[in-house]
């Protein structure tokens, strides 16, 4: 057995557990703890566990509400489950759910030994080849939306696999929206993580309707007409995705139904200009000028455009990543050191065109005040002695380098470059060295004593003062107290 996970809020419980777990007779790889159903899932959503021992009654995520997550993994535990209180309904309850073994707590010896020796020839004898499967169809599944052959010829990779026996025994809907990392169902149908920036899932249209009202409420979705049948599948891809955009871009919380994008026959003539050449060149060169009203006024009207459905999707897309890279190529310095640049470039995996312009602004505002603060080296200059004079002053305070960039009214990543290139240390260093020399200082020539030298150089944790001070000179600062001064009595 490689795996057994222990979940439950009381430490004490999880170490007797431990210890019977490991005396039990059976050999196991790894016995991992957590202390909540929360942080259970994760785990069990980043490896496979072999065996899980879970108390029910949890903080955060209790025994019922693990396991309902439980059931829509692909690979699923053994599970059993301790409890310190005898509630039936709440046993039948878990075994709906999926528990093999039900244990009132104290847990005996025997109760673990016989259940992991059980459990032992289950392991081994579990089906790895429907595992393998599963997984390999999921994965077969996600590959061909991404990827559609010819004539849907590659619906016959998927019938062997139990992902495409679902599509072939279900009509199903399937729905597509902004992959977020957090997502997880427990209904019926297949779930796919990050298709292209977006989660997929198929399911039935019972199973859907509740998922709209209530898990996937408040996202933008794309959804399809309904489907059955593997030959179906990129159609209802298709129009999922179609929906997905006309969400995006209309912040509308769901969209059904076949064909809901509809661009006009006739573009406006706005939208014409601010598509063409020269008006993305401008969008461009305004960056880091003095215009900066005009800066947001351009760009404000390009996504009311947006907004207002006058650009197909692919116009859209084309438009913001070749901002992007012009940008970088324009203004190296500046772009490198905006956050969030390389994400912009999938416009798709945003959840609205809202936050998406959002994030695009203020992107482009960094570039901005970098470059405007860039390009000034005597303003900089000027800034860079007053943030310097700031920290000696204040240096016994709660500092750090947010505080000083707002006082002397920098951008925070264009005050940290701005900083190193001026003092040829970063921020932190550059602190310590100020705090370091003057706790020096204060050793050699007051009678301070050492947590009183901590405080009034800014560690109010003595601890920390302690070893910051140990690791710049080597010494603790009472040692290099009686080093410099012999007859000093510490």
């Amino acid at each position: 057995m490689k795996t057994v996970l222990i979940v439950d809020d009381e430490k004490n419980d999880r170490q007797m557990l431990k210890s019977m777990i490991q005396e039990s007779g059976v050999p196991v790889g790894v016995v991992m703890e957590c202390g909540d159903g929360e942080a259970a899932y994760e785990i069990l959503r980043e490896q496979e566990i072999d065996v899980m021992f879970m108390d029910i009654h949890m903080p955060v995520l209790d025994g019922i509400g693990l396991m309902r997550k439980v059931k829509g993994l692909p690979v699923r535990p053994l599970v059993v489950a301790v409890s310190r209180y005898g509630d039936f309904a709440c046993a039948v309850e878990l075994m709906r759910c999926g528990v093999q073994d039900y244990f009132l707590k104290p847990v005996s010896h025997e109760q673990i030994a016989r259940t992991m020796e059980k459990f032992e020839s289950q392991v081994i004898l579990w089906d790895v080849a429907d595992r393998t499967n599963r997984k390999m169809g999921y994965q077969q599944i996600k590959y061909l939306l991404l990827n559609r052959p010819a004539s849907n010829s590659g619906s016959g990779l998927l019938e062997e696999y139990p992902g495409g026996e679902y599509i072939n025994s279900h009509e199903y809907l399937l729905c597509v929206w902004r992959h977020s990392g957090l997502r997880f169902f427990t209904v019926d149908g297949i779930y796919l993580e990050n298709v292209g920036g977006n989660d997929v899932l198929i399911t039935s249209a019972r199973s859907m309707g509740l998922l709209l009202k209530n898990e996937l409420a408040n996202d933008f979705v794309g959804l399809s007409n309904a489907h059955s049948g593997i030959g179906e599948l990129w159609d209802a891809y298709d129009e999922a995705m179609e929906n997905r955009r006309v969400a995006f871009f209309t912040s509308t919380a769901f969209i059904g139904g076949k064909g809901g994008y509809r661009v006009p026959d006739k573009l406006k003539e706005t939208a014409k200009k601010l598509l063409a050449t020269e008006a993305c060149s401008q969008r461009i060169q305004i960056l880091g000028t003095d215009k900066t009203q005009e800066l947001s006024r351009i760009w404000e009207l390009f996504f009311w455009t947006a907004r207002k459905l006058q650009f197909t999707p692919e116009e859209f897309e084309g438009a913001v990543v070749k901002a992007i890279s012009d940008i970088q190529q324009t203004y190296p310095y500046a772009a490198g050191s905006a956050e969030g640049m390389e994400r912009l470039r999938a416009p798709w995996s945003w959840g609205s065109l809202d936050e998406y312009q959002k994030a695009f602004f203020a992107f482009l505002l960094q570039v901005h005040e970098w470059q405007n603060e860039h390009y000034d080296s005597s303003l900089s200059q000027r800034k860079m002695q007053e943030a310097l004079a700031y920290i000696r002053e204040n240096y016994a305070k709660d500092l750090n380098m947010a505080v000083v960039s707002n006082y002397v009214s920098m951008n925070y990543s264009f005050f940290s470059y701005t900083f190193k290139q001026y003092t040829g240390t970063n921020f932190v260093n550059y602190l310590r060295n100020i705090r370091m020399e003057e706790a020096r200082r204060l050793l050699q020539q007051s009678e301070l004593k050492v947590n009183e030298i901590g405080r009034n150089v800014g560690y109010h944790n003595e601890k920390h003062f302690l070893k910051t001070f140990k690791s710049y000179f080597g010494v603790s600062p009472s040692e290099y107290r009686k080093n410099t001064d012999p007859n000093h009595l510490t």
